[in-house]
């Protein structure tokens, strides 16, 4: 197997193959050349490699920057803060504002009072039962009477996804009672 290459289709996966040097020969139409590389020996610097720090306030031009080109084409260096579209340290850790589950609008204890209520008593009786809209509606009712805000009222979307949640947790509570209670 000597000068035979060993080359599988994907890393780690399926069968080795073998190629000879022949079948390899016969894929290229150059000739195949070992490559020489050139190496040569670590050089050290004969001067010190310095760069002079701008300053900003400066109304001349660095030696480096004035490269036979007028001051009115080069950019000055505080024009670029004052272009910049975010505001100093945007990146910084401290002053990134993330949203993140449990940050948005809370509904308040009395909406989720009256929600339950609503919700309960639909379970006691089939045609008593409501739908988010209805739900909605009825809260209405509290906001036309002073005993809400019009601004605690939960959306629809928002009354549905509580409907959900509550009958999943209500279930459990049901089937808990049922487990413990049995003898």
């Amino acid at each position: 197997m000597i000068g035979y290459v060993c080359a599988r289709s994907l890393p780690h996966f399926g069968p080795w193959n073998n190629f000879s040097p022949s079948a390899i020969a016969n894929l290229c139409t150059k000739p195949i050349v070992r490559p020489h590389p050139k190496i040569s020996e670590q050089t050290e610097p004969e001067s010190s490699w310095t760069i002079p720090l701008l300053d900003i306030n400066s109304t001349s031009i660095p030696e480096f920057m004035d490269n036979n080109n007028s001051s009115d084409e080069l950019e000055d260096v505080s024009s670029v803060d004052a272009n910049f579209q975010f505001s100093m340290g945007w990146a910084l850790k401290s002053n990134q504002k993330l949203g993140g589950k449990g940050k948005g609008k809370r509904m308040k204890k009395k909406v989720k009072e009256l929600l339950k209520s609503f919700f309960l008593n639909g379970n006691l009786n089939q045609k008593d039962k409501m739908s988010a809209k209805e739900m909605y509606n009825e809260l209405l009712i509290f906001v036309e009477s002073g005993e809400l805000e019009a601004e605690d009222i939960p959306k629809i979307a928002t009354i549905q996804n509580w409907i959900s949640t509550y009958t999943r947790t209500f279930k459990e509570q049901a089937t808990e009672n049922m487990v413990n209670s049995a003898p």
